[in-house]
């Protein structure tokens, strides 16, 4: 079965009258919902369950049943089209003010609000609101009037209402994921970076993760300027407030479709929050914040060690043993045996080639300098074959050098 099917479904359809008619065009659409969802891109597949979702909605106005109507014409607007259809769009006019009584008044607050009159629009949904005529067909156009409000009216606003019209906007039943949602996840992010008692990470839960478009995790580009992807400003967001995340939880919740759909891994994500902490230390390092470093060094463990090796835990690690010399460089035992040595890449055993220079393998370095603590630390470890404490590569190491 394909999309032809459910065209020639529709025309039988046409020459027959009441429950023989529904019968007809549900079996249309259950053609058309199963092929939507092996292929929810293809033009024709999009098609084809629109144009059934659209003859389900007359059907339903002409028995009066506009509960129905409403359903099915729900389903139609949350069809993601590739390719606009006049005649779709045509349609869509043309059912709205049957189905929806209220579609004059949301047209005139969406119209009210494009053109930054946004009070004048609130009031109309307030209205609506108070007269409990907001159905779910409206909570779309609600949810942009809240945002264009918030996002114009900010620095006007307390933060106790910011957080209340956020919290109407989650309460919503709009669409996700969709651009406006992610556009109110942008717009609580950058609020946060002004508002040190609004914490983005309890926001995002909020929010729920499993809601990011793909869009949301790639980079964009603007007059050839690169911009970081959402999601990595989330992160680093985290990372620069030492928010309280439950890693675990962002793993469970980032098992998503839209992400398998560009083979995005729970590995990569991790990577998203390994790649902020470098840099806090760096930055640490650089601004001779030193209390912090060692901090941030230890706590960076208890979080990450336990997960996969990856470029940005060999990166960590490289710094480390940068950083942690002379009179501090006691501090790097501990720090590579919870950094787990088991997590060293392939790549950092091999030289690294830099400006016509070449450098000894991060692995070499990290061990030796391992064993020159030990050695200052207690020699009787020298003399023992085996020790617990010591990782077992450097363990490795020491036996391949005769100790």
């Amino acid at each position: 079965m394909d999309s032809k099917t459910v065209f020639e479904l529709r025309n039988d359809a046409k020459l027959l009258e009441g429950i023989l008619k529904l019968n007809k065009l549900t079996e249309a659409l259950n053609i058309a919902q199963e092929l939507f969802s092996k292929q929810p891109y293809d033009e024709w597949t999009q098609k084809a369950l629109a144009y059934t979702l659209i003859d389900l909605s007359k059907y339903y106005i002409s028995i009066k049943n506009q509960n129905q109507a409403c359903d099915y014409f729900k389903q139609l607007l949350a069809i993601n089209f590739q390719e606009e259809d006049d005649i779709i769009e045509k349609q869509k006019n043309y059912l709205r003010p049957k189905i929806d009584p209220n579609y004059a008044e949301v047209q005139k607050a969406e119209e009210l609000s494009k053109s930054s009159n946004h009070q004048d629009a609130l009031n109309i949904f307030k209205r609506l609101i108070a007269e409990n005529r907001l159905t779910e067909l409206h909570h779309e156009a609600y949810g942009w009037i809240l945002y264009r409000y918030i996002k114009d009216k900010e620095s006007e606003l307390t933060s106790i209402h910011v957080r209340t019209l956020l919290i109407d906007y989650l309460n919503l039943q709009n669409e996700r994921p969709s651009l406006l949602h992610s556009m109110i996840l942008n717009f609580a992010l950058n609020y946060s970076k002004d508002h040190s008692d609004f914490n983005i990470y309890n926001f995002f839960k909020l929010w729920n993760p499993s809601h990011l478009r793909s869009e949301d995790i790639e980079k964009q580009n603007f007059n050839g300027v690169d911009i970081p992807s959402l999601i990595s400003r989330i992160f680093r967001e985290f990372i620069d407030k030492d928010l309280v995340i439950d890693m675990e939880y962002l793993v469970e919740n980032f098992k998503l479709n839209s992400w398998n759909y560009i083979n995005f891994s729970a590995q990569q994500l991790i990577d998203l929050l390994r790649e902020p902490v470098f840099w806090k230390l760096f930055n640490a390092h650089k601004e001779n914040k030193q209390s912090d470093l060692w901090s941030n060094f230890t706590k960076y463990n208890q979080s990450f060690s336990k997960y996969e090796k990856s470029k940005w835990h060999s990166e960590i690690l490289s710094i480390a043993e940068r950083y942690m010399q002379e009179t501090e460089q006691w501090r790097f035992l501990e720090f590579f045996k919870n950094w787990n040595p088991e997590n060293l890449l392939d790549e950092d055993w091999k030289e690294v080639k830099k400006d016509d220079k070449v450098y000894k393998p991060l692995a070499i370095k990290c061990l030796k300098k391992a064993f020159e603590i030990i050695k200052t630390q207690n020699k009787e470890l020298l003399r023992v074959g085996y020790c617990p404490s010591i990782p077992k590569q450097l363990t490795f190491f020491l036996m391949m050098n005769g100790f």
